[in-house]
C-alpha cells in the first residue's frame, strides 16, 4: 500500500487477545477499532479453533495465516486513515473488506497462496457484483480469493485503490441488506 501512497498517519496499536469478539457478539479472528485507532488480533489458539472448519487452509502455515489476519486489520487501518485525511465521503463497508482481503491474500506466501486460490477455481471476477455482504457472510474465504484475483488483474493497482478510496468506485454496502 505504501508503494501507491497510503500511509497510516498515528500510532497503531496492535494487540493479541485471549478472547475476541466483534462489537456484535460474534467470535472473530481480528477487528479494526477505530476508536481507539487500535488493531485486535485473537489469541493464536482462538485463530486456531475459529479456522478449524476452513479446509482451504488444513494445509497452510498457520503462522502466515496468523500474519494475514493481522495484515487484514492493519489495511482496514490504513484505509481508515487514508479516509480520515482527505475531503472524500466513507466509503461502503464492502469496499474496505475487498481492499483488505485482496492483502491479506498477497501476503500469504506463494505456496499457501496458490493452494487457497486452488480451492476456489473461479473464473477471474470481471467486475464488482460479487463483492457484496451476501456473498462476504456465505463464504469469506471465497470473497478473499475472488478480491485477490480481481485485484490481481486490473492493470493499474494503485490508481484503482484511488479510485475506491475517492468513492468512484462503487460497491454494496450494508445498508442495501438492513
Amino acid at each position: 500500500m505504501e508503494l501507491c501512497g497510503f500511509s497510516i498517519q498515528q500510532k497503531l496499536t496492535v494487540e493479541v487477545v485471549d478472547e475476541l469478539k466483534h462489537p456484535c457478539g460474534l467470535p472473530v479472528v481480528g477487528y479494526f477499532d477505530s476508536v481507539e485507532f487500535r488493531v485486535k488480533v485473537a489469541s493464536p489458539d482462538q485463530c486456531r479453533q475459529l479456522l478449524l472448519a476452513e479446509a482451504a487452509l488444513a494445509n497452510a502455515d498457520f503462522d502466515a495465516v496468523y500474519g494475514s489476519i493481522i495484515v487484514h486489520e492493519v489495511v482496514h487501518a490504513a484505509l481508515w486513515s487514508q479516509l480520515q485525511n482527505s475531503e472524500h465521503e466513507p466509503i461502503p463497508a464492502m469496499a474496505t473488506e475487498y481492499v483488505a482481503y485482496a492483502f491479506q491474500v498477497m501476503s500469504l506466501p506463494e505456496p499457501d497462496r496458490d493452494s487457497l486460490l486452488a480451492a476456489f477455481p473461479r473464473a477471474t471476477p470481471k467486475d464488482l457484483g460479487p463483492f457484496n455482504y451476501t456473498a462476504l457472510q456465505i463464504s469469506p474465504l471465497l470473497f478473499a480469493t475472488n478480491a485477490y484475483k480481481h485485484l490481481m488483474s486490473v492493470d493499474n493497482r494503485c490508481h484503482f485503490l484511488k479510485e475506491i478510496i475517492s468513492g468512484k468506485v462503487e460497491f454494496d454496502d450494508w445498508y442495501e441488506y438492513e
